[in-house]
């Protein structure tokens, strides 16, 4: 993951210096922490963990559970007994309804309902914590990568600097050489 984070700050700030557009590390670290995948990994455990945090009130209420059901038969029937009479019934209905509900309430379950409300809140603060610590992780990968950028490209600028210095001390060297106040060995 690094090495894609590296390489794209790399290349948005090398396409940047490239168009001679002045990159502020304010908004190299801003556009990192926006697109970075573990920093939204982090902020997206986070909110889930502080919705659980918020939900954990639940755990001191009744749970209810209800069942019901319909049911619609239509048959058609025949019968012959032993004295050879037959009943034949057809299109009989029936109709049956059933309904249930449950109520459960622990009242005491040994602190245990006490127990996962803080575990889910420190859940929550450690969810945050964590978030934190990798923005603050990224925004330093980023920082050291950008500044290291801008001190190869300063130090790229010296190289061409010293080379346009030495170019010139060739040239002068040359013409004290033509003029016949210059050796070969300074040359």
């Amino acid at each position: 993951m690094r090495r894609k984070l590296f390489a794209f700050l790399f290349t948005a700030v090398f396409l940047n210096l490239c168009q001679a557009q002045p990159v502020a590390v304010e908004q190299v670290v801003q556009l990192a922490l926006q697109k970075n995948y573990d920093v939204r990994l982090f902020q997206n455990s986070a909110a889930l963990a502080a919705n659980d945090s918020r939900f954990s009130f639940g755990l001191y209420l009744p749970t209810i559970n209800g069942q019901g059901a319909y049911v619609r038969n239509t048959n058609d029937s025949r019968n012959v007994t032993f004295s050879n009479n037959e009943t034949i019934r057809e299109g009989v209905q029936s109709t049956n309804l059933n309904g249930s509900a449950q109520l459960i309430w622990t009242i005491f379950d040994g602190t245990k309902m006490f127990a996962t409300h803080k575990r889910l809140a420190e859940l929550e603060v450690l969810g945050q914590l964590n978030a934190k610590n990798q923005m603050v992780n990224t925004a330093a990968s980023v920082i050291a990568t950008y500044y290291g950028i801008v001190r190869q490209i300063q130090q790229l600028k010296a190289i061409q600097e010293q080379t346009s210095v030495s170019e010139e001390r060739v040239k002068l060297a040359e013409r004290k050489l033509q003029v016949g106040t210059g050796g070969k060995p300074e040359l």
